[in-house]
């Protein structure tokens, strides 16, 4: 953004100095009302609307250095050196909850749906089926895959 803010700050610099839009917004030609093509400006400038552009950008940013002591360039960077030359990356972490608790939410919920639908715990559900397999295998469930 700061760059596009500087980039329209500039454009209109040039305007303001040259009278002239850098983007070619004014037509160079026109027709009169027989239909007859008229140049209006046929004078070649010794310098591009973009070398303009660019030096005026380069003059910026030199300013803009000079005022808030960084770059406008390094604004963005994700490293930096300090005064013995030591590199040092810059990292913002953002804390997110662990898998592990968004699943412990998801079964909280699960639970508390199940209690709300059935008025019972899905732990006692749990606890009979646990029993109910046991009788018929003879082993418990927790005890599958010790063998």
């Amino acid at each position: 953004e700061k760059l596009e803010d500087q980039l329209t700050e500039v454009k209109a610099l040039y305007k303001q100095k040259y009278d002239e839009s850098v983007d070619g917004e004014g037509e160079d030609f026109g027709y009169d009302e027989d239909g007859t093509l008229w140049i209006k400006n046929a004078t070649v400038p010794t310098q591009s609307n973009q070398e303009k552009l660019e030096e005026q950008l380069t003059e910026m940013k030199g300013l803009s250095k000079q005022k808030y002591g960084e770059s406008v360039d390094d604004a963005g960077k994700d490293f930096d050196y300090d005064e013995d030359g030591t590199l040092w990356i810059k990292s913002v972490t953002v804390p997110t909850r662990s898998s592990q608790e968004k699943l412990e939410d998801r079964l909280s919920e699960v639970k508390a749906l199940y209690k709300q639908k059935y008025g019972e715990k899905l732990e006692d559900q749990l606890i009979e089926v646990k029993a109910l397999y046991k009788q018929k295998y003879g082993e418990s469930v927790d005890d599958e895959g010790k063998h």
